[in-house]
């Protein structure tokens, strides 16, 4: 019996002695970073893929961890239906060139958004002011900017410890569907040099065709910055009775 108490005293303890740590992006002014990111819709992409890479800038940060950021598209393919796409082979075919020619201008041209230190990041650009504009199509624009919201989480804005959990309420739009998403977060483990979260969480539509479906993956910060370093998730979607797999997987390195 005194041996189950003295158990339960120490694991106790232990529980007490957990690390604490408070969550929160702190890039340096000057910093950039390179990410890498690849969508794939349906098994192993054969509804469609799309890959691209991003860079990013951090320009300025304030007091209250809000990063000002320069975005750059560096580079972007796509499948869809037998039909390719590459920004660095546009001629190679009808659709490529009818594709190139909408977006073509939003390549290698810096677009302004915000990272906060919650993880928040939104593209701020006025796209409306760059020349060509008139020629792309309001939606695509919309796409480029929905892009980067696949590196948000909700950074918790207490303390927390390994095996704590926190939740969010997503709301996101993808070619004219509003998507209702509640993300559950985990702290799975710290270290100088990674923080693992499991990331679990259900979404349905609020607008447009219905759909209905779970998420499940991983996202690593950086131990120091806790900024993004990698992030890995699978959609399991059912719509009119069909099921759609997808999986996001982004890669972020810092360039030296």
């Amino acid at each position: 019996m005194k041996s189950v108490h003295l158990i339960i005293i120490l694991l106790f303890l232990a529980s007490c002695n957990r690390e604490k740590i408070k969550l929160g992006i702190k890039l340096e002014p000057g910093s950039k970073h390179i990410t890498e990111a690849k969508i794939l819709i349906g098994e192993n992409g054969q509804f469609g893929r799309m890959e691209f890479t991003i860079e990013d800038e951090v320009v300025s940060a304030d007091e209250s961890g809000t990063h000002q950021m320069n975005f750059y598209y560096r580079r972007m393919s796509m499948e869809i239906q037998g039909q390719s796409y590459d920004s660095d082979f546009p001629d190679q075919g009808q659709f490529s060139r009818l594709v190139h020619q909408q977006l073509s201008f939003l390549f290698n041209k810096p677009m302004k958004g915000i990272v906060k230190s919650n993880g928040e990041t939104k593209i701020i650009e006025d796209f409306t002011q760059w020349p060509g504009y008139d020629e792309l199509n309001p939606k695509i624009a919309k796409s480029f900017e929905e892009s980067f919201s696949h590196r948000n989480i909700s950074l918790p804005t207490d303390e927390i410890t390994e095996g704590d959990s926190w939740t969010a309420n997503v709301e996101r739009e993808s070619n004219g569907m509003l998507m209702d998403m509640d993300m559950t977060y985990t702290l799975k483990s710290v270290s100088d040099d990674e923080i693992v979260i499991d990331l679990r969480g259900t979404m349905k539509s609020k607008s447009g065709m219905s759909m209905t479906g779970n998420i499940t993956g991983e996202m690593i910060l950086d131990g120091q910055t806790h900024y993004n370093k990698s992030v890995k998730m699978d959609f399991d979607m059912k719509a009119q009775g069909q099921s759609i797999p997808m999986s996001i997987v982004m890669e972020t390195t810092k360039e030296e």
